[in-house]
């Protein structure tokens, strides 16, 4: 997992994976979703993800909102 000048590596196996939005065309955008099972444990390793993901959803949001605002 990157995340600008974070890095982290966990060993895991992709569980599912299924499409949740499609869109067609150059400005359409799909959406996939997917679920991981970590293989061993790292709690620390977890941890590192779990705030590398919160940053990347609290991205997203702000991205969501001046998007909607028309920025």
């Amino acid at each position: 997992m990157q995340w600008g000048e974070e890095s982290l590596g966990i060993v895991s196996r992709v569980v599912s994976c299924k499409v949740e939005r499609f869109v067609p065309g150059d400005d359409g955008i799909t959406v996939y979703r997917s679920g991981l099972h970590f293989q061993e444990e790292q709690p620390d390793a977890v941890a590192a993800a779990r705030q590398i993901l919160a940053k990347m959803r609290a991205s997203t949001l702000v991205e969501q909102v001046a998007n909607a605002r028309g920025f």
